[in-house]
């Protein structure tokens, strides 16, 4: 096993737990519900810009959401505590799609923060 948790896994733990969760995240006990909404939209999902389509299945899971926090909503770069140490001095945003691209294969880059306090 790679220790990755599998949705099927995870929808197993699901089933054997309260409809309570131990940090009472909302929406969670709708996860099977999600799921399916998920299966059943793919076609609908993969027509919708990135942002709709998360906006859409956090809402279809009855999560509370701050939109600003979606994928794709807001420039990455403002996601980092400071983007000029990971982009250089010079760096202004937004920005570019080969940078965007460098922190998604690097995500170290945004728990740096917190490892630093």
């Amino acid at each position: 096993a790679n220790g990755r948790l599998t949705r099927a896994a995870f929808s197993r733990t699901l089933q054997h737990t309260s409809a309570a969760t131990s940090f009472d995240v909302k929406g969670l006990s709708n996860l099977a519900q999600t799921f399916h909404i998920l299966d059943n939209s793919k076609d609908r999902l993969i027509e919708m810009q990135e942002p709709d389509a998360c906006h859409y299945l956090l809402k279809q899971s009855g999560a509370n959401i701050d939109t600003t926090f979606v994928p794709s909503t807001q420039d990455v770069s403002l996601l980092l505590s400071d983007p000029k140490e990971v982009f250089g001095p010079q760096y202004m945003p937004p920005a570019t799609e080969a940078q965007v691209l460098a922190l998604r294969k690097d995500r170290n880059q945004f728990t740096a923060a917190e490892d630093s306090l």
